[in-house]
């Protein structure tokens, strides 16, 4: 299903910036799929779980090869705003970035991985990500 809706490749590449290239090809690939595992349990399944009726659309702004569309989810604390930055890959649109109340994913999550590989390699940000999705799936069971 993420791989659809979103486009994990760009988002990757965004989210760690110029340390991108200091993963090698194999490296980056399991990064990708490491991030879309954490994104599909982390956020997808939230959202899935969503009554339809509570997402309101709100317009869309297409500019080129990128688009944004605003929503809002009704919630038991009141609106939360939700914009989908979205890319076109020739005519299938795919969502690269999600911001929640003004707060990027994207921005969110590089500030996380460019301090953890200030300090550290890629392929200790890879072994960090794996313990996480593997605690992760012990504690949701089977």
């Amino acid at each position: 299903m993420t791989e659809e809706l979103f486009d994990p490749h760009v988002m990757s590449r965004r989210m760690l910036g110029a340390h991108w290239q200091e993963g090698s090809p194999a490296q980056q690939e399991e990064f990708v799929q490491l991030f879309t595992e954490m994104l599909e349990r982390m956020y997808l399944t939230n959202i899935a779980s969503m009554p339809l009726a509570t997402v309101k659309f709100e317009g869309e702004l297409i500019s080129g090869d990128y688009a944004r569309v605003s929503s809002g989810i009704a919630g038991r604390r009141g609106d939360t705003s939700v914009e989908f930055r979205l890319v076109d890959h020739g005519g299938q649109w795919a969502v690269y970035d999600i911001a929640v109340e003004g707060v990027s994913l994207v921005s969110s999550y590089r500030s996380q991985f460019n301090s953890i590989l200030r300090n550290s390699s890629f392929a200790s940000l890879l072994e960090r990500m794996r313990s996480r999705e593997g605690a992760a799936r012990v504690e949701q069971g089977p």
